[in-house]
């Protein structure tokens, strides 16, 4: 019953922030700024493996994301991200359980090129770029074998 009311919460956590994610950016669109910043909302959910050995479960988890933009004429624009998240992996294998706590990093940057519509509740653009994310263990002593 506790699991059921859970994922109910979380269904509609995950409702409210997609419908944040999908509006947000048209009413914030209106106005023509060069430069903008951004913070959101980001969540880790993974699937849990119980039916194998090792077992893996790793906690479900929010973080933040901050971003920054800025246009540079009325066709291009440039736009970076950081994002940081912390999570526990949990293993159970024949040596016993084990777990390891830690940080998610994330780095985007990108080359925006907005297209011309005739139309002004719709403009498209183009993004291309690159990232990073890093596994960032916050203590190796947890991990059994681990040096």
């Amino acid at each position: 019953m506790k699991s059921t009311i859970s994922q109910k919460a979380l269904f509609g956590f995950m409702t409210v922030i997609l419908g944040v994610a999908v509006f947000a950016p048209s009413a914030f669109a209106q106005v023509e700024q060069p430069s903008q910043i951004s913070i959101q909302g980001t969540g880790l959910v993974t699937r849990t493996l119980d039916d194998q050995i090792p077992s893996h479960e790793a906690t479900k988890s929010g973080g933040l994301l901050v971003g920054y933009s800025y246009q540079f004429s009325k066709w291009f624009g440039v736009e970076g991200n950081y994002g940081y998240t912390r999570n526990t992996q949990k293993f159970v294998s024949v040596g016993g359980p084990t777990s390891l706590e830690a940080d998610f990093h994330e780095a985007t940057g990108a080359f925006v090129v907005h297209i011309p519509s005739g139309n002004r509740s719709i403009q498209p653009y183009v993004l291309g770029g690159r990232g990073t994310v890093t596994f960032d263990p916050t203590d190796w002593n947890s991990v059994s074998g681990s040096g």
